[in-house]
């Protein structure tokens, strides 16, 4: 059967529905396309605007944590057809599923290394809070939603976005139950992410015991057994005991008394045996000493952290499984820069989330102060909220709110003395209303403009002394502007903001460069410009749109003839 979405033809693979859910769930391939790509496309009919609004940004919040903090979701994209029915595609990856991997173990009469577990907790436990920080629960997760590649890193797959639009299924009259829903699935009340935990911890107990934590011969046992059973045991012979007390804590029957990810991230970091190590990074020609005193486990950094360069303390934290979990980072004066949790999973790439600084780069790249220090509030990888920026020197140059990663409302920005140059309310990103400022190279006031509606309205201008010389409203007005040496840059008339009449100008320096007329902002009618040496350089008509072409064919020619062949040609054309 051929299903078509977006105007390509897909082929069903295999049928992923299951009687429990309303919602038709396929694997399938496009047709016609011979890179044997796979997709799990999910049907979801008659949705409200409301939830059709919440399905948007809950992909689009998976696809932010894909690209901007390089999580490894799979490319999800939503569709729609005539019918206004929404198609969820997730491309889907070549690696085996968690399924296939403990399986292959099973098979084989081995355990999984304990320090191998550590790490595929520790990263099924980061991406979970990511999305619940989001507040996108999985509703789906079991190992075959769990793909691993070679080196044990994994990507988490097949969301159940229907629950997370509260669209609640009817029981069929084939009922269908796997051994990872939770008691409040199966009476489909009190929903929340605790279901999330509750199938994690099955997950973990798996990866321990390589069986199911419940397993029956029929559904009415299963039920039984998820509703009933508990206690089941690791073996504490083999395995830090310890990671009994965690399955346990995360498979309560109760939700309330479940965990919440925070909790599950602060007992992988605290709660495990550690053995305190330092280590001395290598030094490089371009990077400054850099040591790291932390704990470690399973030969990484897993507990507190402390990170020094050139001897002074940069950062301090705790770490999952060489993840900065949360922690502070401090400037290079010992100030603290920030305090808050951080989102980080390739090696040193790290995005900060919460109140602090927000730094796309390594966090022991000493060279990053170089280009200053950001400190604010981060939301979606976007700065939001109240923000400073600083200079590499530690001067304040930035103060002001931020929305969805622009300057909205107050702002005030500072130059690199530490005057104030704007205080401005700002919509959008653009000045809105408010006073802008210049200074002259003795930091004296060069001028003020105050804009209103975003339109410039005043325009105050002083002399390199710091005297007042002109006060423009509306600007019509003759004026003088200055460069920031006090020397005269240009002297006219003004019409709305505009250069209208007779002017000139000058360079840096104080030589006249033009002399002429002004229409409209452009340069129009006789004119008289020079070289920097005070050589006229041009004699002619501006016609708004430049030079008179006969003026420049002239001029070209004085260039490279000489003024003698240009007085004989003006002559003749006489």
């Amino acid at each position: 059967m051929d299903i078509q979405i977006g105007g390509k033809n897909y082929i069903i693979i295999q049928n992923l529905s299951n009687p429990f859910s309303s919602n038709l769930c396929s694997l399938v391939k496009e047709k016609g396309n011979d890179n044997n790509n796979t997709y799990i496309l999910t049907t979801i009919k008659n949705l409200s605007e409301e939830q059709i609004n919440s399905l948007k940004q809950q992909i689009n919040s998976i696809s932010t944590l894909r690209e901007d903090f390089e999580f490894n979701f799979n490319p999800i994209t939503l569709e729609k057809d005539d019918n206004d029915n929404y198609f969820i595609l997730e491309e889907m990856s070549e690696e085996k599923n968690l399924r296939t991997y403990i399986d292959e173990y099973k098979q084989s009469n081995k355990n999984i290394e304990e320090k191998v577990i550590y790490s595929i907790i520790c990263q099924i436990c980061l991406y979970l809070k990511v999305i619940h920080d989001q507040n996108i629960i999985h509703f789906n997760l079991k190992p075959e939603n769990i793909l691993i590649d070679e080196e044990n890193e994994i990507t988490i797959c097949n969301f159940d976005f229907s629950k997370n639009l509260g669209i609640k299924n009817k029981i069929s009259n084939k009922f269908y139950l796997d051994s990872y829903m939770s008691p409040e699935i199966i009476k489909n009340e009190n929903l929340s992410n605790k279901v999330d935990i509750w199938s994690f911890g099955c997950i973990i107990f798996e990866l321990f015991n390589l069986n199911y934590y419940f397993e029956a011969d029929n559904i009415k046992d299963l039920l039984d057994k998820i509703l009933n059973e508990r206690l089941k045991k690791i073996d504490s012979n083999i395995y830090n005991p310890k990671w009994q007390d965690l399955i346990n804590w995360m498979l309560k029957p109760n939700f309330n008394e479940r965990p919440n990810i925070d909790q599950i991230c602060d007992f992988l970091i605290n709660d495990l045996v550690k053995k305190k190590e330092f280590k001395k990074e290598k030094e490089e020609e371009d990077h400054p000493p850099i040591y790291i005193e932390g704990e470690y486990l399973f030969d990484n950094l897993n507990g507190k952290l402390k990170c020094y360069v050139c001897n002074k303390l940069m950062l301090e934290g705790e770490c999952l499984n060489n993840i900065i979990f949360k922690g502070r980072r401090f400037h290079i004066n010992g100030d603290i820069l920030f305090e808050g949790e951080t989102f980080f999973l390739h090696k040193l790439s790290l995005r900060w989330k919460g109140k602090g600084e927000f730094l796309p780069k390594s966090i022991i790249d000493y060279k990053m102060n170089e280009d200053g220090i950001i400190k604010g509030e981060v939301l979606n990888g976007k700065l939001n909220g109240f923000t400073k920026i600083y200079s590499k020197e530690g001067i304040m140059i930035f103060e002001g709110e931020y929305s969805n990663g622009q300057i909205n409302g107050h702002a005030k920005a500072y130059n690199d003395k530490g005057f104030l140059t704007y205080d401005v309310e700002t919509l959008n990103g653009e000045l809105y209303s408010g006073w802008k400022k210049k200074y002259y190279d003795n930091m004296n006031l060069r001028k003020e403009s105050q804009f209103n509606k975003g339109k410039k309205y005043r325009q105050i201008i002083y002399n390199y002394n710091g005297e007042k010389e002109f006060d423009i409203i509306d600007g019509n007005q003759k004026i003088k502007k200055y460069y920031d040496n006090g020397k005269l840059k240009f002297e006219g008339e003004y019409l709305n903001w505009k250069k209208n009449g007779k002017a000139k100008e000058y360079n840096y320096y104080g030589n006249i460069i033009f002399e002429g007329e002004y229409l409209n902002g452009e340069k129009n009618g006789k004119a008289k410009e020079y070289h920097p040496r005070g050589d006229l350089a041009f004699e002619g008509e501006y016609n708004g749109m430049g030079k008179d072409m006969t003026i420049k064919i002239l001029l070209f020619m004085n260039l490279l003839m000489g003024k003698e062949y240009l007085k004989n040609m003006i002559i003749l054309m006489i």
